[in-house]
């Protein structure tokens, strides 16, 4: 499991995986400075990263992967991803695949009715995914209790930070701590407290197996904010009350009942009638991307209804990690014209197929490029319409040449209409220029 960073509130600096292509950073690598929390390297005023001490705190190249992480203007919270896929989603495969090559080699456990049926109900469930995920991963002991940390040499003590009284392994976080036992009877939950079995996986799938559709939510969503409260008292000093967890969970769980009569309403909003609407724009990007400066420029072409040009634009990007992420910044820049050229209905065409079909959704991205999917989701909500729509390269043409040209210039430049190129570049047909 990984980390895509919101605020950095959630991630802890040397014991979580949140560093792309990095393992956990050692501690041997800690300075005087006692950064402990992601949020710690970030200036929430600006949105950034603190350059300097990020450089001060790592060595040199993993400061420079750090740098290149892309940061929400509107942060929310850190989501955890699933390292094994691109996407950061879980997929079977892939933790089929991670299984196989596990020392424990649980994969042949798989095949086993109880586990099928485990696994199937609980990737049915209408919840979160980030919430599925822990819930996977505690079935696994894959979540960094104090015991495991200590066998990985990354902690000297193992004691419950909650109750004090027991070594904090799976089974005492969600089982036998004294509060965590309240916290199940406060829920109605009380039966699931049973001693007599032993193993944590024997447990969650027995307490899975005999719940309701209702109970087992319940049951998941309890083991996610529970984890979730460990990891405040433990970051964060934030001790809470049995009382407060639980009605914490059934406030949740209110929230996430409501969230079909929300979709409902905004249904009804995105149906609204079509004629009203006023006349469409279209935007052509593309980028430019130079990887040994790891700068990237943006082409974007502005055309209106007749397909006459009526702006070009270029705007220039730092620290930008992949080819992939330059793309994903075109499509951000051109959501972003909104604000400047008071754009109400657009048609957004790109030649970069993952990077439109992510913007055809609302769904949460987990990618790499998850802060820029998120900002253009964000800044989506002012327009009336807008539409993403891929084309080929061959039909991107003008938006490709005018990203390359001022990227060879090294510059940056709003144009107002005018052609960076011969103008025999549009002369086919496909682009005319708007009438003085």
């Amino acid at each position: 499991m990984g980390w895509r960073i919101g605020r950095g509130t959630e991630v802890s600096v040397w014991d979580d995986h949140w560093i792309p292509g990095n393992e956990l950073v050692g501690r041997e690598l800690q300075t005087e400075n006692e950064v402990e929390l992601v949020v710690d390297l970030i200036d929430d005023e600006n949105c950034e990263w603190k350059t300097g001490l990020v450089e001060r705190t790592f060595t040199a190249d993993t400061a420079e992967k750090v740098l290149q992480i892309l940061l929400a203007q509107n942060s929310g919270a850190d989501f955890q991803i699933w390292r094994g896929e691109l996407s950061g989603d879980f997929s079977v495969r892939s933790a089929y695949k991670l299984l196989q090559n596990d020392r424990m080699v649980p994969s042949d456990l798989l095949l086993q009715t109880d586990i099928q049926k485990f696994y199937k109900k609980l990737w049915n469930l209408k919840l979160p995914s980030k919430l599925l995920i822990t819930v996977w991963r505690a079935s696994w002991n894959y979540l960094p209790t104090f015991v495991n940390l200590r066998t990985k040499r990354i902690v000297t003590s193992s004691a419950c930070p909650r109750c004090r009284d027991g070594e904090e392994d799976i089974d005492h976080v969600f089982r036998f701590c004294p509060i965590t036992k309240e916290i199940w009877n406060l829920l109605e939950l009380g039966w699931i407290n049973n001693p007599n079995i032993q193993s944590f996986w024997e447990w969650i799938t027995w307490v899975v197996g005999r719940s309701s559709l209702k109970q087992t939510r319940l049951f998941c969503s309890t083991i996610w904010l529970l984890w979730g409260a460990r990891n405040r008292l433990v970051h964060e000093k934030k001790n809470e009350t049995a009382e407060e967890i639980s009605v914490g969970v059934k406030r949740y769980m209110a929230e996430i009942d409501g969230i079909q009569a929300e979709k409902l309403s905004l249904h009804r909003i995105e149906n609204r009638n079509q004629e009203e609407l006023p006349p469409e724009t279209t935007i052509f990007f593309d980028a430019a991307f130079d990887a040994r400066s790891k700068k990237s420029m943006v082409g974007l072409v502005v055309t209106d209804r007749t397909g006459g040009i009526v702006k070009t634009l270029n705007i220039s990007n730092s620290n930008v990690p992949t080819p992939f992420a330059t793309e994903a910044f075109a499509g951000y820049h051109v959501v972003k014209l909104r604000r400047s050229m008071g754009f109400y209905t657009v048609r957004i065409k790109g030649d970069s197929r993952t990077v439109i079909t992510k913007c055809q959704t609302n769904k949460e991205d987990k990618s790499v490029i998850s802060a820029i999917i998120k900002d253009r989701q964000e800044l989506s909500k002012q327009f009336l319409k807008i539409e993403f729509q891929f084309i080929t390269r061959t039909q991107n043409q003008m938006a490709h040449r005018v990203a390359e040209e001022a990227l060879r210039r090294g510059e940056t430049v709003y144009l107002g209409g005018e052609f960076l190129h011969d103008p025999q570049d549009a002369s086919a047909g496909r682009w005319r220029r708007s009438p003085n």
